[in-house]
């Protein structure tokens, strides 16, 4: 970890430390790793711990990139003028991508459940109205229906129908869909 000059507030000539004067001649920073100030309203503050894994992406600036910070502080007092209390999250910055003052967006976890299967989003497709995944076989893929528990951003809790272990497909299942439609139109005739 090596701090970098940040900043120069003076020019070779400048007079410094008197009234008036600028008492700073540089801002050193260490930008390894940054902190992410995130305003968290009162409703939401008491499922916020320390030490709780942090997904951050760029907020205006779009882009597909996301990285894992923690919370290191949060802040016993609220702003008066929002309300909301400060939570800072600590942020390996290894590729320097993260800058001082950038926006982003943050989704803090909460809680953690363990699930015995769960699966992802994209590897569900609805059949005659049935949530089901494409499990594979030893001829290919069959379609087997499942039903759903909680969810998350990302997968879905498996009631029944799937046992842990069991491979299925997880992305174009929407070609296994349609697959299986042709299939279903061929035996029709």
């Amino acid at each position: 970890m090596r701090p970098d000059i940040g900043e120069r507030k003076v020019d070779v000539g400048t007079a410094v430390g008197k009234e008036g004067d600028p008492s700073d001649l540089y801002t050193v920073a260490d930008l390894s790793t940054v902190w992410i100030e995130l305003a968290v309203p009162t409703s939401e503050l008491a499922k916020v711990k320390e030490g709780a894994s942090v997904t951050v992406a760029p907020g205006q600036e779009g882009g597909v990139q996301h990285e894992k910070g923690k919370v290191v502080f949060v802040s016993p007092f609220l702003t008066a003028d929002t309300r909301a209390a400060k939570v800072i999250v600590a942020l390996p910055n290894k590729d320097m991508a993260w800058r001082p003052g950038t926006y982003v967006t943050a989704e803090v976890e909460i809680s953690r459940d363990a699930v015995p299967v769960s699966v992802p989003k994209a590897a569900l497709q609805t059949v005659e109205g049935k949530r089901v995944v494409f499990v594979r076989t030893d001829e290919g893929f069959e379609k087997r229906e499942v039903e759903l528990g909680r969810s998350d951003d990302d997968a879905y809790e498996v009631a029944s129908g799937l046992k842990p272990g069991e491979a299925i497909a997880v992305g174009n299942t929407f070609l296994l869909k349609a697959e299986l439609g042709k299939s279903e139109a061929d035996h029709a005739h």
